[in-house]
């Protein structure tokens, strides 16, 4: 039996995913991580404080 091989996301692809999905996830080489404990307005305050 053999491992089937990862399909890694380009930046577009992810952004795209991560902007139509429930629940936020990290980005890295390609892959896409689960963050644990994440809610959409702890998200929605750090995304809109980092852009002051």
């Amino acid at each position: 039996m053999s491992a089937l091989p990862k399909t890694r996301l380009n930046a577009l692809q992810y952004l795209a995913i991560e902007n139509a999905a429930e629940f936020r996830s990290e980005f890295f080489d390609g892959e896409v991580f689960a963050m644990a404990g994440d809610s959409s307005a702890t998200t929605l305050s750090a995304r809109t404080s980092s852009q002051r």
